[in-house]
Formats: C-alpha cells, structure tokens, sequence
C-alpha cells in the first residue's frame, strides 16, 4: 500500500552545512594518530589546535584532556558553517608506572616519585613545560599552575595540580622559616628551607635598626637560638642565603 497524495521533503540551503578538514592531536607536542599506549597509572593529554569551542567525545569541552583509562578519542568543533573532526585516537594499556603526587615544600615543589634509573621528569607551569626543569624537586620562581610529568619508557603520568598565586619568593621564604618555640623565652631552634652545604647568614635587628646577633653557617636546615642577655622586645631575624638574590625576614618576640 502507497500514498501518491501527499509528499514530504527536507530543503538544506547550499553550503550551509560542510565539512571541513580533519584537525590534529597532539600529544606532548607531537601529532598523534592510530593507536597510542598508556600504562597503568599513567596519564596521556591530548590537545586541539586552538579553535572557537571544544568538544569531545567524552563530554569534555576543553582544548585538552588527560587520558587515565583506555578507550577510543576524538574531538569536534564547529566554525560557522564548518565542522572540524580529528581522527579517532585509540588508546590501549601497556605497561604500568607510578601517579606522581606533588606537594610544596617551603619554596619548592617536591615528587613522591624517588629518581631512578630510565626514570625522567618534566615540570610544567600553566600546561606549559619548563626549559630545563627535570629534577625531581622545582624551586618555585612565580605565580601559576604547576604540574609534574614524569617518563619510564614508553610510559608516562602528569601529577595533581598545585597553583602559586600572589605570592612573591620572599614571602614564600619567609612562611617557611620556622621559629619555635616564639615568643623565645630561652632556647629556641630557627629551621629554614635552605638547602643543605649552601651559606646562609643570620641576623638578628631589633627596632632601632641596630644588629644585636649574627652568625654566617654553613647551611643543615637547623640553628639553635639562645635569648641570652637579649632584653624584652619584637625583633626582626633577616636570613641570606647563597642560592637567593635576596633577604628573608621573620619577626620573633623574645619574652
């Protein structure tokens, strides 16, 4: 049985929905394509070139995804009349190697991940990798983001997040100067963040301005401090340190 009376039809103006070329993927600033590997605990980021919106196929809609599990990627946008679509990107599991885990340590960022040998280390700030920084620990030298991908092989894992923000070094320094018991009503021990075989100079200055106490060490993370004759008052301990361009200052009461 047909219907010869009434007809439908669907009218698509010309060139209002095309096709574009497909984009790339990056990963760690290469193109990638075909089948990429991860290993258990590990982490792959996939990137879009720059463009007007994001899409993809897990639900994402930012310029960059970390991978942790495998499955198969794309991505999409749209430009207009134009719709952009990379290549399905499949992802299968190789390999295992640890999550690093990054926490702030005074003025630098430290790893779980203990250096070992055909281990490597990239620090990244905003995304972005640092020239230069592949040691286990980072000094911090600005504001930002800051991330931790580390290498074994052909496997790879980025670490958590940890944001600097309106903090100058010296504040950093001077937050992670620790001085107890203060006030300082006898003996008292000074702990720095300084690192170890580095020269740091002590000071102590009270409200005039005046030097009251000093002592130049070679740096262990550690100075005993004794109240002595020091009279009763707020003073100011200025910390120089030779791995530092500039001075460190922490108030202490001595009671």
């Amino acid at each position: 049985m047909s219907d010869a009376i009434y007809d439908s039809q669907v009218i698509i103006k010309g060139e209002s929905f095309l096709a574009c070329s497909n984009l790339q993927i990056v990963a760690n600033n290469a193109p990638v394509s075909g089948v990429q590997y991860i290993c258990a605990g590990g982490s792959l980021t996939l990137t879009a070139p720059p463009g007007p919106n994001y899409q993809w196929s897990t639900g994402d809609t930012t310029q960059s995804i970390i991978v942790t599990q495998p499955g198969t990627y794309s991505m999409f946008f749209n430009e207009g009349n134009c719709f952009v679509f990379s290549e399905h990107i499949t992802v299968t599991q190789q390999g295992s190697i640890q999550t690093p885990v990054i926490s702030q340590s005074g003025t630098s960022f430290i790893s779980t991940v203990i250096p070992a040998p055909g281990l490597t280390y990239q620090w990244n700030l905003n995304g972005v990798p640092i020239p230069g920084a592949t040691q286990s620990t980072l000094p911090i030298t600005s504001n930002g983001c800051y991330t931790l991908t580390i290498y074994e092989g052909t496997c790879e894992s980025t670490s958590n997040v940890e944001c600097i923000t309106n903090t100058s070094l010296p504040e950093l320094q001077a937050n992670s100067i620790i001085v107890y018991p203060n006030p300082v009503t006898g003996t008292s021990q000074i702990e720095t963040p300084f690192a170890s075989g580095t020269v740091t100079q002590i000071e102590l200055i009270d409200f005039t301005g005046r030097i009251v106490w000093s002592v130049t060490q070679i740096q262990d993370n550690n100075l005993q401090f004794e109240k002595g004759k020091l009279a009763t008052g707020v003073y100011v301990l200025k910390l120089f340190n030779s791995d530092y361009d500039s001075s460190v200052f922490k108030k202490i009461i001595v009671q």
